[in-house]
């Protein structure tokens, strides 16, 4: 996880990760705030996924490439649905 760039306010920033004491260390380590990290296994419903983005105020998502269709649909389905903006990026 790349550090929190000093122009970004961080309390604009969630991070919805596996719930792994790497992975939140990582999104700690990356200058998000505790309050502001999502630590739930999956899948999701494409419900609950909205009513994260309303709960938070969620206007723009980015999310790994994913390879299973289902990922799609519970995360970057509802984004686009709602015109938000969607940055996918690769995996390593």
């Amino acid at each position: 996880v790349l550090p929190i760039p000093p122009e970004v306010d961080p309390s604009r920033l969630y991070a919805r990760i596996t719930p792994t004491p790497e992975s939140v260390a990582a999104c700690l380590n990356a200058g998000f705030l505790k309050s502001n990290i999502i630590a739930m296994d999956g899948p999701f419903s494409k419900t609950l996924t909205m009513a994260l983005f309303d709960d938070k105020n969620i206007t723009a998502v980015v999310v790994r490439d994913a390879t299973d269709k289902s990922y799609l649909h519970e995360m970057v389905v509802p984004a686009l649905e709602r015109g938000y903006h969607v940055i996918m990026y690769g995996r390593k």
